[in-house]
């Protein structure tokens, strides 16, 4: 008891005081999309290529005005099928058709003189296909506080086969950032 008593009198002054830093994860998801399907492409096993969702901005420090940001990574990033292009019970929508896509980020400014990178991608014969969620593997140690300066957006670029049927998709990312004192 003596000893909790003394971690505690030693954390809390800590705490107040600010040396503890405290991660915040920030979600940001896209509009969804809806990927146009064709019963007859789809059995010829036509491709897609281009963009599987639109790009989704990210505000300049994610839209909060009373703490500037550092530090910040992408932690995780999933698409996931949505009910919107469901046409009824026997309509069965899934991801299955997806092969590959690779989510980019890029500044908004064009001043900002900052690379397109690639931060997460999903490749369908490296990993478990789900009817619903395609879950990407993510780089996280890059750094994307200069792209948070003056905000960017994610876009993505991706190989398909093309749906029976419409498909509608979005797509969410989680973030993770420090504040800076």
């Amino acid at each position: 008891m003596k000893n909790i008593v003394t971690i505690l009198t030693a954390i809390i002054p800590a705490t107040l005081a600010g040396c503890f830093d405290v991660e915040l994860q920030i979600p940001v998801a896209t509009q969804v999309a809806t990927v146009e399907g064709n019963e007859v492409l789809h059995k010829a096993k036509a491709k897609l290529s281009g963009e599987l969702l639109d790009p989704a901005k990210v505000e300049s420090n994610f839209g909060i005005d009373d703490k500037q940001l550092g530090d910040v990574h992408l932690l995780d990033f999933q698409i996931q099928r949505t009910d919107d292009a469901v046409a009824g019970p026997s309509d069965q929508d899934d991801l299955l058709f997806v092969e590959s896509v690779v989510i980019y980020v890029r500044s908004t400014s064009p001043t900002a003189m900052l690379p397109e990178i690639a931060v997460a991608w999903y490749y369908s014969d490296e990993g478990e296909a789900s009817a619903d969620v395609l879950q990407f593997e993510t780089d996280p140690t890059i750094d994307l506080t200069p792209y948070l300066d003056n905000g960017f957006e994610l876009f993505t670029k991706s190989v398909s086969g093309v749906p029976g049927d419409d498909v509608s998709v979005e797509g969410v990312a989680v973030f993770s950032a420090l504040p800076q004192l």
